[in-house]
């Protein structure tokens, strides 16, 4: 496997200034990042506004990398760093979480999203929600909310970029070759995926296609037993339309 890379989605100013989470040598930067911050924010000459901003960690992307991040950092603030900086973690500490979707853990339960942003609320964690990160640089995050023209900065310490992974160039290379239509997937070559096994259950006559009401029976009735059909369930007229290519009407294999 040639693994994956950090999605920066070309935004300035992070490979430069930002932490990724993706290897232990990523972890152990980012160790050392905030204990530095600390440091700097308890010498007797700083001045306040400053140690705000040493004390202001900021964390990118609101899916499951993301929220566990900052959840284990109010941790780790609360439970350990509080017995050697009790000031500074009871006065000037702030952690916020960025998220360009309305809410975090999109792709969970909304109640599970509800909880979480509840519990976060709790443990004074900031969660800017329909806010778009337009640049990243050495001391601060710019943002844009979501509907607006207007870029705010946030100052800040540690920016940790948690929005995902995308394939390497050599993955989207070798699927150019084959052709995107043929191997879609970006993990690995695929055969016999979940979607053909259904298929086949459903084709119960045979004629390796499947129309629109068979679609529809299919989905329903499997629901239960593969959650991740909920999503097509919410458009089923769309997403047969998308998956027949064409234009006939029905759905085949090929």
């Amino acid at each position: 496997s040639v693994g994956s890379e950090n999605n920066t989605f070309n935004t300035p100013g992070i490979e430069e200034h930002a932490h990724f989470l993706k290897e232990v040598l990523d972890a152990r930067r980012i160790r050392s990042a905030i204990s530095d911050a600390f440091e700097s924010a308890m010498t007797p000459t700083q001045t306040p506004a400053k140690r705000k901003r040493l004390l202001h960690f900021v964390v990118v992307g609101g899916g499951p990398t993301g929220v566990e991040f900052a959840a284990e950092l109010a941790d780790l603030v609360r439970e350990d760093l509080q017995i050697y900086f009790p000031r500074l973690v009871a006065n000037d500490v702030k952690i916020a979480l960025i998220e360009a979707l309305d809410h975090i853990l999109s792709m969970r339960d909304k109640q599970i999203s509800d909880y979480t942003e509840r519990h976060f609320h709790r443990e004074n964690i900031d969660v800017l929600m329909n806010t778009f990160v337009k640049e990243v640089k050495q001391h601060e995050v710019v943002v844009q909310l979501k509907g607006s023209d207007e870029l705010k900065s946030i100052p800040c310490s540690v920016v940790v970029w948690a929005t995902g992974i995308k394939p390497r160039a050599l993955t989207n290379k070798l699927r150019e070759i084959i052709g995107f239509d043929i191997q879609s997937n970006r993990m690995g070559l695929t055969y016999r995926s979940i979607f053909t096994l259904l298929f086949e259950e459903a084709d119960t006559e045979r004629r390796g296609t499947l129309d629109l009401q068979q679609f529809r029976a299919l989905v329903e009735r499997k629901i239960t037993e593969f959650p991740q059909l909920e999503i097509i369930s919410k458009s089923i007229e769309k997403a047969f339309e998308e998956a027949d290519k064409d234009k006939s009407g029905t759905l085949t294999l090929a």
